[in-house]
């Protein structure tokens, strides 16, 4: 799979950051696995702290955004 095609024909809610490429290989995961589901919700409601995620370059486990 080239992670061209979105089966769940979702739209990329971080288009300015994040490659359709990568947004659509979660999205294929996401139809395959009920797991990844989850991460492409997530990813939905907080774009904004994954892009600070995607930015840092060290990690730490309070930067995993959760709606804790």
């Amino acid at each position: 799979m080239s992670g061209l095609e979105n089966p769940l024909k979702t739209s990329n809610p971080a288009k300015s950051w994040l490659p359709n490429a990568v947004w659509n290989k979660l999205c294929v995961f996401a139809h395959r696995d009920q797991l990844f589901d989850g991460l492409v919700k997530n990813f939905e409601q907080y774009e904004k702290q994954w892009k600070r995620l995607y930015d840092c370059e060290v990690l730490s486990e309070d930067m995993y955004p959760t709606n804790n």
